[in-house]
């Protein structure tokens, strides 16, 4: 008897798929303009929400951006813009550019990630 209860316990276990759910990915792209102008340069992260997980980011180019394989669910969006390098006589100068504020309207708001491909489009 408790070796027909083990077999009927391995193969439920197998027809469910193990243990691990699984999560569906969705490949995320879009614009992003600050002042109604495309942002030149910067960055776009997804943090998860509401527990733990990766982050995921990507390059902005010219107010564009393209991310693959996001897990879908809930996601806090935070753009950033990195300073740029200056040559003064000679020597290497790191200039800072208009920092994006964390706080800026637009920025890290919450965004629902669905399967598939989809567009976020953010507005500073």
């Amino acid at each position: 008897m408790p070796r027909l209860l083990l077999l009927f316990m391995a193969a439920s276990f197998f027809a469910l798929g193990g243990c691990r759910a699984r999560t569906e990915l969705s490949d995320v792209e879009g614009k992003v303009t600050l002042k109604s102008t495309p942002l030149d340069k910067g960055y776009i992260t997804f943090f998860p929400v509401g527990g733990p997980g990766d982050a995921f980011g990507a390059e902005i180019v010219n107010g564009s951006y393209k991310l693959k394989d996001v897990p879908a669910g809930k996601r806090k969006v935070l753009i950033t813009r990195p300073g740029r390098i200056s040559m003064d006589g000679g020597k290497a100068k790191l200039v800072s550019a208009d920092p994006i504020s964390p706080m800026a309207v637009g920025n890290n708001r919450i965004v629902e990630v669905g399967p598939g491909k989809q567009t976020v489009n953010i507005e500073l």
